[in-house]
C-alpha cells in the first residue's frame, strides 16, 4: 500500500483511505473469487432535489432494476462494513479530490417495485479554520443539489457472486428481461455524487430538514389554515 500522508495510503481499487480502512478491504478482497478482485463496478442512481435544511439527504444510491450495462444489483446483497469504517461520499468517483459528504446510515428498504439501498448523506459546513480562498467541495455538492444540478447517486462496488437470471426472476420481474446478469452478493466500497445517472428511475427520497425548521413548518402551516380564504 502506497502512503500518501495525512494518515491516509492508497488502498485497492485505488481508493484513498485510512491504512485501517485499507487493510479492512484488502482483507475482504483477497476473500472475492479472483475474477473479481482487480474489478470495480459502477451503479448510477438518479435522484432530484430542491429544499433548504440541515445539509442532509436521503437518496436511493442502489435499486434491483436493471442499469444500462444490463446488470441487476440485489439490495439485499449488500457488504458495508469495511465502507462503514470510513464512510466518506466522494465527488464523481475522483479519490484524487477531498470527499464531500459523510454516510450516516445505508438501510434495506422497500420500494412499490422491488427494494432498494436508502442512505442518509451530510454535506459538513465549511470550518472556520478553513482558508476562504480555497474551494470547500462540500458546499458546492450541496447547492448544486438544491438547485436540481447535482441528482445522481453512484456506488462503487465489487461483485462477490454473479448469476444470469432464471425464469423465476422474469416471472417475478419481467422488467429484468434483457439482464444480462444478477449480481446477488456485493461489497460497497463508496458511493459518489454524481451529475450523469445511469439509472433514470430511482429517486432522491428527501431533503432532511433541522428540527427547528421543521417545527416552524408546522407551526406557519397551522397559522395559514386559520386564516380567512379568498374567493376568486
Amino acid at each position: 500500500m502506497r502512503k500518501l500522508g495525512f494518515g491516509l495510503v492508497e488502498g485497492p481499487w485505488g481508493a484513498r483511505v485510512p491504512e485501517a480502512v485499507a487493510r479492512a478491504l484488502d482483507k475482504q478482497r483477497r476473500e472475492l473469487p479472483a475474477e473479481f478482485r482487480d474489478s470495480l463496478q459502477r451503479f448510477t442512481c438518479k435522484g432530484t432535489a430542491m429544499a433548504v435544511g440541515d445539509r442532509q439527504e436521503d437518496s436511493w444510491i442502489s435499486t434491483d432494476t436493471i442499469d444500462r450495462q444490463g446488470d441487476v444489483v440485489l439490495p439485499l446483497g449488500m457488504d458495508d462494513r469495511a465502507f462503514a469504517l470510513n464512510p466518506v461520499v466522494t465527488w464523481q468517483h475522483a479519490y484524487d479530490q477531498p470527499p464531500v459528504g459523510l454516510s450516516l446510515w445505508r438501510r434495506l428498504a422497500n420500494r412499490s417495485v422491488g427494494q432498494g439501498i436508502l442512505a442518509r448523506t451530510r454535506y459538513p459546513m465549511r470550518p472556520a479554520t478553513f482558508g476562504r480562498d480555497q474551494p470547500w467541495l462540500p458546499d458546492m455538492a450541496w447547492n448544486l443539489l438544491r438547485q436540481g444540478l447535482l441528482a445522481g447517486k453512484s456506488i462503487g462496488f465489487v461483485p462477490i457472486k454473479v448469476r444470469p437470471p432464471t425464469p423465476d426472476d422474469l416471472r417475478r420481474r419481467p422488467d429484468w428481461a434483457g439482464a444480462r446478469r444478477v449480481i446477488t452478493d456485493w461489497l460497497l466500497v463508496e458511493y459518489a455524487c454524481v451529475t450523469l445517472p445511469a439509472n433514470p428511475e430511482t429517486l432522491l427520497s428527501q431533503v432532511v430538514p433541522t428540527a427547528p425548521l421543521a417545527s416552524a413548518g408546522k407551526r406557519l402551516g397551522e397559522i395559514l389554515a386559520r386564516l380567512p380564504q379568498v374567493e376568486k
